[in-house]
């Protein structure tokens, strides 16, 4: 079952508070770390998580959106068969979570945060069930809310997944064609309808500043 985005009230029995799960994101570190230290779970990098979830974006934009800008990341989980399910969470910390193939989200969210917190969980979708890197439940991550995702390996799905999001609403070529007509990062973010925030996160992440 979908809910669309503000698309009336979800049904409770698809989805309720007491079945949510882990209701509040983990606050991660935003101190810088190492890019070539290894996580001793997952055995990958920084670095090469980086570098993998840009790749990932653009394969699953390409396969799975309708080409439009905004990307419109619901599009994508419904090309791809993915659940989505809202619900109203009074919390303000909450955005939305992956577990067992269905994506959950809280309805309450803004826009921006609920289409960045879609991204994320699309991400873990494909690092996990697709690829099949790591079993991943995430407990809802919004890579606007804090820096860019160089902080410590032990985040490293999230870090994935932060990445992922990023790349998928804001595909490269298009931010540095932005950047070079020196666009402020709050007018990129209105292009690609996300926060002021994570525009000017796509940006460092790219070292374009």
């Amino acid at each position: 079952m979908t809910q669309p985005f503000g698309g009336g009230a979800p049904d409770p029995t698809a989805w309720t508070a007491s079945n949510a799960g882990p209701p509040v994101a983990e606050e991660r570190s935003t101190q810088a770390a190492d890019l070539t230290r290894v996580d001793a779970i997952t055995g990958r990098t920084v670095a090469g998580t980086i570098k993998q979830a840009r790749v990932d974006a653009d394969i699953v934009r390409e396969r799975f959106s309708d080409g439009c800008i905004p990307v419109r990341p619901e599009i994508i989980a419904a090309n791809a068969k993915l659940d989505v399910l809202v619900a109203d969470i009074p919390d303000e910390n909450f955005a939305g979570y992956y577990q067992d193939g269905k994506i959950y989200l809280n309805s309450l969210a803004t826009r921006p945060r609920l289409r960045m917190t879609l991204a994320h969980e699309i991400g873990h979708w494909w690092d996990s069930a697709v690829m099949g890197r790591r079993p991943a439940v995430s407990t809802g991550s919004d890579p606007s809310r804090h820096r860019y995702v160089r902080r410590s390996s032990t985040d490293i799905e999230d870090a994935y997944a932060d990445e992922f999001a990023l790349s998928l609403l804001m595909p490269e070529d298009l931010v540095r064609l932005a950047y070079e007509e020196r666009l402020p990062a709050r007018v990129i973010g209105e292009l690609f309808d996300v926060s002021t925030e994570s525009a000017r996160n796509r940006i460092i992440g790219l070292d374009l500043i």
